[in-house]
């Protein structure tokens, strides 16, 4: 059964949207038009909100395992994460804020900086930890110039590296990092850029 136009009654083919003896439109055809159009603004909302929520949910899940790692470190770790930190961001303050104040006053920033340029990124795990000796901390002590009678630890940690240089060679090493405990703080008395 043809459908007729409801303006002049002609027969219309089937798909015309505009009648062909009198042009008027043909019933119908507009309003499925426009409803198409309200149905494609509805659906586009909740794709927007949806991708907005997604963003915030990555940007929190992000922060929350970035906060998570920073809690699995250990305490006495921090002052090898920060030299780490420090040469992988190009940071010569980061780096020197691992070590304990006498050891930062005077500490030679542009020799640092030639260093960060030879490494394009560094990572670290500390294989194992042993306390260091009374004489050892007492030596440090004095080369460093801190009273030894406020060290409440000190650790020499053998740590593996893996460097990557600036045209890509990698490197694997493994070395000691000695850190000492003063007033409740961890600070590094190695130097990486040693």
């Amino acid at each position: 059964m043809g459908k007729y136009c409801s303006k002049c009654g002609t027969e219309l083919q089937e798909g015309a949207k505009f009648c062909k003896k009198c042009g008027a439109a043909v019933a119908g055809v507009q309003k499925a038009a426009s409803s198409t159009r309200t149905v494609e603004k509805r659906n586009k909302k909740p794709v927007i909100i949806g991708t907005i929520a997604a963003v915030v949910i990555i940007g929190i899940i992000v922060l929350i395992s970035g906060m998570i790692s920073n809690l699995r470190v250990p305490a006495y770790e921090k002052p090898l994460k920060a030299q780490v930190e420090g040469i992988n961001n190009n940071d010569t303050k980061k780096y020197i804020s691992s070590f304990v104040e006498t050891e930062r006053e005077g500490y030679d920033t542009e020799y640092l900086q030639e260093l960060m340029k030879e490494v394009k990124s560094i990572s670290y795990e500390v294989v194992s930890s042993e306390k260091m000796s009374s004489a050892s901390v007492l030596n440090t002590g004095l080369t460093l110039g801190f009273a030894t009678k406020d060290v409440e630890d000190a650790l020499t940690l053998s740590v593996d590296f893996k460097v990557q240089g600036p045209n890509g060679e990698k490197k694997t090493m493994n070395a000691d990092f000695d850190v000492v405990k003063i007033n409740n703080k961890w600070y590094a008395i190695t130097d990486m850029a040693d």
